[in-house]
């Protein structure tokens, strides 16, 4: 059944499949509706819903001749994504769940991506990713995948990947594009490679995405413009995608995406080896199978003729996989390595040919940090300008080299956990605005070794938690000259230190337990100087996002943005709330809601 029929060609199409998701369809079509691009059509096939949602979709049709609604039987998700395709008339189209959000300009910025770039078939952006409730999510954090970590400063570049490039990566790091809400598509690619799969269950979007990138160029926006909702409802189940049976079913829409592209253009992909696209599935899955054969055993250890068995029955049409785990049979864990998939990805890229198959946007080309006329802005001189240039550009090149080492650290470098190398380069970013002379940070980890190279004078208050400082002071990336270690917690140590100068930065990441946030904040803030930059981590942690809100309505800060689970701020020119006395009802945050 279809209603408000229609009419005119519009440049974007936004699909919109839904079943049973009323409570985030508010949010949906409000992010929708307010896209500051507005030449656009959205398609919406409801699978019969019986939670409202059709009635909803209903008064917003009546309301807005763009927006047409259908409803469909319950076949499957991707059965309803085609049939959106198929109704889809604009020259993009963008797949919108309807769980999922994305940010007023998202349109604005993909179109322009495509449009400048006619060679390219996809447009790929940052993704957040959200909780049930918004909030950022205490399963998955975007930044942290292998797809990420994979292109490293990359990430916060305009760039283009041109085919194969994407499509070899898939190997290794599982999944180039997290999910089809970062992506606009240009409608044309699916009538050259056809429409999503079937038959490979609810995460079947893997092959049409690896289909995809063997044969599609992507432009990559370099901004946080959609926003992935995962919760307990949706049809992804994030914890059964490292079940044996699934890494089965990756091997086959690995193979199934391949042989589908190779057929449609052999040229394109001639050279590609299908083992070297699958070796790191089956061995995942090989891996996958021992873990849940030891869970079968437990406590008792698994007999080794059944290991070999479990092998043998699993990979007896792979001896080279088999013989590989035969000589590591002690330890799942050493026969797959957890970079196995960055190691495997960027062997494949060299081996291939495809280093060179990223490179600048030629509408964005490489992004500055720091230019003369900012100097001129701030009163000084030419001369100074290019001073200014000379040394920031030799920081730049030093930093940039430190970041692309540290991307090389193993994810558990110190078991205290540590800042991944995405937020450390929002990081540098953000302090390029400053004249970073002193600044302090509670914990130590792979910030302490950023900060030593970002200011003159920087302060460690920490405890040696799960070796930190260890590992950071053994580091050959330290430049111990700047950095004081203050040892101890900081329940004790901040109390009793007297700082010299004011701070033009400080982080906030030391223990997390209640009231210990609050009062490394208390023993910090007199000390912020106006224009500095207050950072504060893990703002997910309820203990820390009390923190976060109140600091987020205080007159003596701005939240300048909030960077997955942490929040950066700017110190105004508004008075220091006197640290000796009361007056709580002076601060915002106490105040009633006029």
């Amino acid at each position: 059944m279809a209603e408000n029929a229609p009419t005119m060609l519009p440049k974007v199409s936004i699909l919109l499949p839904n079943l049973n998701n009323r409570p985030f369809l508010d949010e949906r079509m409000r992010s929708i509706q307010g896209q500051t691009f507005s030449d656009w059509e959205l398609v919406v096939v409801d699978s019969r819903s019986t939670d409202g949602a059709w009635e909803f979709f209903r008064e917003w049709a009546a309301r807005d001749p763009r927006i047409h609604i259908f409803q469909t039987p319950q076949r499957g998700i991707y059965v309803n994504w085609n049939r959106c395709i198929g109704l889809a008339r604009g020259e993009y189209v963008l797949i919108a769940p309807s769980d999922d959000t994305m940010e007023p300009d998202f349109l604005e910025q993909m179109v322009r991506a495509l449009d400048d770039n006619p060679e390219c078939d996809l447009a790929h952006c940052k993704l957040r990713i959200i909780d049930e409730s918004g909030g950022p999510s205490r399963v998955l954090c975007w930044e942290r995948l292998f797809s990420t970590r994979f292109f490293g400063e990359w990430i916060d570049r305009p760039h283009i990947r041109r085919a194969p490039h994407d499509g070899v990566l898939y190997s290794g790091v599982r999944t180039v594009y997290t999910s089809i809400t970062q992506l606009l598509i240009r409608r044309r690619l699916f009538d050259r490679i056809g429409l999503f799969p079937t038959r490979f269950g609810p995460a079947a979007d893997f092959e049409w995405g690896m289909r995809a990138s063997l044969l599609a160029s992507t432009v990559h926006v370099p901004h946080y413009l959609a926003a992935w909702r995962v919760h307990g409802k949706q049809n992804t189940d994030t914890g059964r995608l490292d079940a044996a049976s699934q890494k089965r079913l990756f091997v086959k829409m690995v193979r199934h995406a391949f042989l589908a592209a190779r057929r449609i253009d052999p040229r394109l992909l001639n050279g590609l080896r299908l083992n070297d696209l699958t070796v790191l599935y089956r061995k995942e899955r090989l891996v996958a199978t021992i873990r849940e054969a030891r869970r079968h055993f437990a406590p008792r250890p698994i007999p080794r003729l059944v290991r070999i068995g479990i092998g043998l029955l699993c990979l007896c049409r792979d001896p080279l996989v088999f013989l590989e785990f035969l000589r590591r049979l002690r330890d799942a864990k050493e026969f797959l390595p957890s970079l196995a998939p960055l190691r495997h990805a960027e062997a494949l890229v060299r081996k291939y040919g495809l280093v060179d198959s990223v490179l600048p946007a030629p509408s964005g080309g490489s992004q500055k940090l720091t230019t003369k006329s900012d100097v001129r802005n701030r009163g000084g001189s030419s001369m100074e300008a290019e001073a200014w240039s000379r040394e920031n550009a030799a920081m730049d090149s030093r930093l940039n080299e430190t970041l692309k080492a540290i991307g090389k650290f193993p994810p558990d470098w110190h078991k205290a956990g540590t800042m991944y190398p995405a937020l450390l380069r929002r990081v540098v970013e953000r302090c390029h605005e400053l004249d970073v002379k002193h600044s302090m940070e509670t914990g130590c980890g792979l910030s302490t070794i950023v900060f030593s190279q970002l200011s003159s004078d920087h302060k460690v208050f920490a405890v040696d938690c799960g070796g930190s400082m260890t590992h950071v002071r053994q580091s050959t990336l330290l430049n111990p000259a700047t950095v004081e270690f203050i040892t101890g917690p900081t329940q004790l140590t901040l109390p009793r230190y007297e700082f010299q100068s004011t701070l033009q930065l400080a982080l906030i990441d030391g223990p997390h337990g209640y009231p210990f946030p609050d009062l490394e904040y208390f023993y910090i803030y007199p000390h912020l100087e106006e224009n500095s930059l207050l950072i504060v981590d893990d703002i997910h942690i309820p203990t820390i996002h009390n923190m976060f809100r109140f600091l987020r309505d205080d007159d003596m800060f701005d939240l300048l943005e909030v960077f997955h689970h942490t929040a950066f701020f700017r110190r105004t020119a508004a008075p220091t709330f006197p640290p000796t006395m009361d007056g709580w009802w002076l601060q915002k945050h106490n105040k009633p809601a006029e």
